[in-house]
């Protein structure tokens, strides 16, 4: 098999610690929010992250934008949560500040980029979110430099669309079966990757099996930098 030219990469919660940004976040909400004073943090990302998947279609489409979907978003977990009228926009507002604030790299992440980069490989992003949203996220988290191609859902279908891998290989100007694809979720960044052709690494950080038999590599950390290296370049 001859090496890869490309290694793409997953956004959230693969090189940025979505999760925990958003954790904080709404910790930092439910204090001055009384419908979410009951709810702990974990208990309320559970409900966010169910909200935001009900709302994918209308973001994927482009009915909602970032700005509306996150309204949105609070509208819901507040009427879900008992608010008999919630106010989606301040809600929303008071946790983006504290998001943003929160967003950091994952461990390990930068060196490993810039290390592919110096050893000549190309290095795309392909995330199942809004492009403003990405943009700013990579440039918040200070990759945005070494960062060669972004394809989000406001460029291609999302993952794990067959169109969506071929759309960051076009723009790395590189054939499938010259491209890694690593990235925490089984169904987009390793199922739907190796159907179109592109190898897989599985990043796994709190060890989870894998749920089904899709040839790949497993990796649950960027550090140390030289075994990462050899499991995404295999």
């Amino acid at each position: 098999m001859p090496p890869p030219l490309a290694v793409v990469f997953d956004l959230d919660d693969t090189l940025c610690d979505t999760t925990g940004a958003m954790l904080t976040a709404l910790e930092a909400v439910s204090l001055r929010t009384p419908a979410f004073a009951d709810r702990s943090p974990a208990e309320l990302h559970a409900l966010q992250i169910h909200v935001m998947q009900g709302l994918d279609a209308q973001i994927f489409s482009g009915a909602l934008n970032a700005s509306q979907a996150r309204t949105r978003r609070f509208e819901l977990m507040l009427s879900a949560c008992g608010d008999p009228a919630p106010d989606g926009a301040s809600a929303a507002l008071a946790y983006r500040e504290v998001y943003r604030a929160s967003f950091r790299q994952t461990r390990g992440a930068g060196q490993l980029l810039k290390a592919l980069r110096e050893g000549g490989l190309r290095i795309g992003i392909l995330t199942n979110y809004l492009r403003e949203v990405q943009q700013e996220t990579l440039e918040v988290t200070e990759l945005l430099p070494l960062v060669d191609a972004l394809v989000t859902v406001s460029d291609a279908p999302p993952k794990p669309h067959l169109g969506s891998y071929a759309a960051i290989c076009k723009a790395l100007d590189v054939t499938p079966d010259r491209a890694v694809m690593v990235g925490d979720s089984w169904t987009n960044d390793v199922a739907g990757a190796v159907s179109a052709g592109l190898r897989a690494v599985w990043y796994a950080p709190v060890g989870q099996q894998a749920p089904a038999d899709v040839p790949h590599r497993r990796l649950n950390s960027y550090e140390p930098l030289q075994q990462a290296l050899e499991v995404i370049l295999g």
